[in-house]
């Protein structure tokens, strides 16, 4: 009779891929965001072999990410948010996610004698998250910066001309603003624009004070001095923050 032939060996778990442990996945999103700890967790899926949870877990870490900027961004600039707020529920919500997605086959890939990978790479992925992050967050400010026209310096003052409104009339406006006092001090920055023949002149003032009712008088008198050096009326006059955004307006007839 023939030797009944020696069943195949089977691949033990030590020649298995290696994973990321829990402590790696949260290096990864100490250093990356939600998008470190999510692209660790993915490694994680694929050496696993369950490509559509990788997939979705790379979806689910970019969504998370967005999400996290936007509020940052969404906040006003005054609100005093120290930046452990955001780092330690980060850390929570990625660790309790980890734990309950991979944790036990973390656990029975190393009791079976599994290899785990090293936490500098789970470190080093959270920093290439980083880069990616602070590159993308940087070029999305400088596309989404206002541009307030073309700037035209004068000493420590400084137009922006927009619309139909050239060097000359930056000029004139400036010569006008330093005869009435407003130019050659600490610095001032105004807007001029001119569109259809309407011209308006947009200054830049700290918070609040345009609900001074004497600010509203001085800039009816330096509208009227502006219309007199040679802009046409009806002047519109608007006094803004430091984003040029409108807080009152007054017209010059």
């Amino acid at each position: 009779m023939d030797p009944i032939p020696e069943a195949a060996p089977l691949e033990s778990e030590a020649a298995a891929p290696a994973l990321h442990s829990i402590k790696g996945i949260l290096c990864a999103a100490f250093l990356g965001s939600f998008l470190g700890g999510g692209i660790v967790m993915a490694i994680n899926f694929a050496r696993m072999k369950k490509q559509a949870a990788a997939v979705g877990t790379v979806i689910a870490s970019v969504v998370a990410t967005l999400g996290l900027v936007g509020l940052i961004f969404a906040l006003p600039d005054d609100l005093p948010v120290p930046n452990i707020a955001f780092i330690v529920p980060q850390l929570l919500a990625v660790y309790f996610i980890a734990k309950a997605l991979q944790g036990q086959a973390i656990a029975e890939h190393t009791e079976a004698g599994g290899a785990m990978s090293s936490q500098w790479r789970s470190a080093g992925v959270g920093l290439l998250c980083f880069v990616v992050l602070a590159v993308g967050i940087f070029a999305a400010v400088f596309a989404l910066e206002p541009s307030f026209g073309t700037r035209v310096e004068f000493g420590n003052d400084e137009v922006y001309i927009a619309g139909d409104a050239t060097g000359a009339d930056a000029q004139k406006l400036a010569d006008a603003l330093e005869t009435a006092g407003y130019f050659g001090s600490a610095g001032a920055s105004v807007k001029l624009e001119e569109l259809s023949g309407q011209t308006t002149i947009s200054f830049v003032l700290v918070d609040g004070a345009w609900n001074a009712p004497d600010t509203l008088d001085g800039f009816r008198e330096l509208g009227g001095l502006v219309a007199e050096s040679g802009f046409a009326k009806p002047l519109t006059v608007e006094l803004c923050n430091a984003y040029f955004e409108v807080q009152k307006t007054l017209t010059i007839e």
